[in-house]
């Protein structure tokens, strides 16, 4: 301070203290509160010696500062020297150096000299030491900006000691300062809307979703732009629209395309299939943008995905189509090129099937089954030279009753009715009907409640087939 507050009062105009900096480097602990003069300026900053401490002005000696050195490379202090001394005063090491010599102070016997500090290898440093002679294990940490492979190595029982190894994180990118091990996923790029960085993604570019050149330095606007509602983009590349009867998928953080057209499957996160189509559905490129065809009638795939002999991918056509459905037939096999063809396929007889689809071509004798609530009669047949091939003749049950699906010749013995309390069927008994001593009308629900109920004591059903009729026994 080179003058003191002026205030305002008896007409005087009221005036700040006035100040004048301190010479670099120098300074004092809590400023000066009263008029004084350089002087005042008695403390080195950190990191500096002092050679000469502060002079006052008194006895016609003009005022100074204190008169102060930077520590060599490396070295510095823990407190701002307040007395003279020399290049001792260094005597500890800044962070990301280590300690090779401690400093000497001067004595009849030594020159003073600073403690001698050696830089850390780049990317490796530290933060907190013992201020003692070390080598370069104390270079413990990774700086910011690098990410630690393997941790430093202190030179024991013949093994060689080695500081941390760091490995530079990618550019426009930065990380926090470890001391532990971290892989390049610890590197974040400036720019927020940049992708993460990770083992497969190892430098800095837009997220998708978002298209421009990210950032090359910290706390800039960001350089990656937002693509528009239904817009995708990887990569930073130019924003594409989606197809018709497709939308943004959100899963995806706005690069794929949701096809909402018939036949689409939903994502399914644990196959990852991205929008397959789905069984009875093929498409080009379904999975990203593309729609999903119907099969044409009686075909179908194996399994619905988006791999190489799947029903969506880039190279998908109509002969993906290349098995029959179950209750058809194979009569020619799909072709794959040209004509392009999907497998021909025709429906079995009513009633008849198989158990497994038709996957090569056939004929009418692969329908050698009755289908559930049908009963085999003749079984399929097939061809030799000059009797045709026949599938399996199939008769349907009565009503009200069912069967379970048929591979042998059967009757209509094979058919049960519904109702638990009904006659069975026999070659006179062809009709559902309530048992002997129970009368009502028959169950027509499968599992149902039983629609027959028994006869009083003392009564009988009289077997009228077209009626019941309740005869008392009573003369």
């Amino acid at each position: 301070m080179t003058a003191t507050v002026v205030s305002g009062s008896d007409g005087v105009t009221p005036q700040s203290a006035q100040c004048s900096p301190c010479p670099a480097n120098t300074g004092n602990i809590n400023g000066s509160s009263t008029a004084g003069d350089i002087s005042l300026c008695n403390l080195c900053s950190q990191n500096y010696h002092m050679t000469q401490v502060a002079i006052p002005n008194q006895n016609g000696v003009n005022p100074s500062a204190a008169q102060c050195l930077s520590c060599p490379a490396g070295s510095g202090n823990d407190q701002p020297p307040s007395s003279s001394g020399d290049i001792s005063q260094c005597n500890i090491y800044q962070i990301n150096y280590y300690i090779t010599q401690v400093a000497v102070t001067v004595s009849s016997e030594n020159t003073p000299s600073a403690a001698v500090c050696t830089i850390c290898p780049t990317g490796q440093g530290n933060s907190t030491w013992p201020n003692s002679p070390g080598d370069i294990f104390q270079c413990y940490q990774c700086q910011a900006g690098f990410y630690m492979a393997k941790l430093a190595v202190q030179a024991s029982n013949g093994v060689n000691l080695t500081s941390a190894l760091c490995n530079p994180c990618p550019a426009n990118s930065t990380s926090q300062p470890t001391s532990t091990i971290s892989t390049i996923s610890s590197c974040q790029c400036f720019d927020p809307n940049a992708a993460p960085i990770n083992s497969s993604q190892t430098s800095c570019i837009c997220a998708n979703g978002y298209f421009g050149v990210p950032n090359t330095s910290q706390n800039q606007v960001s350089g990656c732009f937002s693509c528009d509602i239904n817009q995708y983009s990887t990569q930073g590349a130019a924003c594409t629209t989606c197809a018709m009867g497709s939308l943004i998928n959100p899963d995806f953080g706005g690069y794929k395309c949701i096809d909402t057209s018939i036949g689409t499957l939903p994502w399914n996160e644990q196959q990852e299939i991205a929008y397959a189509c789905k069984e009875g559905y093929y498409g080009i490129n379904a999975e990203i943008g593309g729609s999903c065809i119907q099969y044409p009638t009686g075909t179908n795939i194996t399994e619905p995905s988006n791999y190489a002999k799947g029903n969506t991918n880039s190279l998908a056509n109509i002969s993906v189509c290349n098995q029959c459905s179950l209750n058809f037939y194979m009569n020619a096999a799909a072709s794959t090129s040209q004509p392009i063809a999907s497998a021909q396929c025709t429906a079995y007889f009513t009633g008849s099937g198989a158990q497994i689809p038709s996957k090569t071509p056939t004929d009418i004798s692969f329908c050698s089954i009755c289908v559930p609530n049908y009963y085999v009669t003749v079984a399929a047949f097939n061809p030799i030279p000059g009797v045709k091939a026949f599938p399996a003749i199939c008769i349907p049950c009565p009503a009200n009753s069912s069967s379970p699906l048929q591979t042998q010749t059967g009757a209509l013995v094979n058919c049960t009715c519904y109702d638990v309390n009904a006659l069975p069927f026999q070659a006179t008994q062809t009709t559902c009907t309530c048992l002997n001593c129970y009368y009502g009308n028959i169950s027509s629900v499968q599992g149902g409640p039983s629609g027959c109920t028994h006869c009083p004591p003392g009564m009988f059903q009289e077997e009228l087939h077209a009626k019941n009729v309740l005869l008392d026994l009573k003369f």
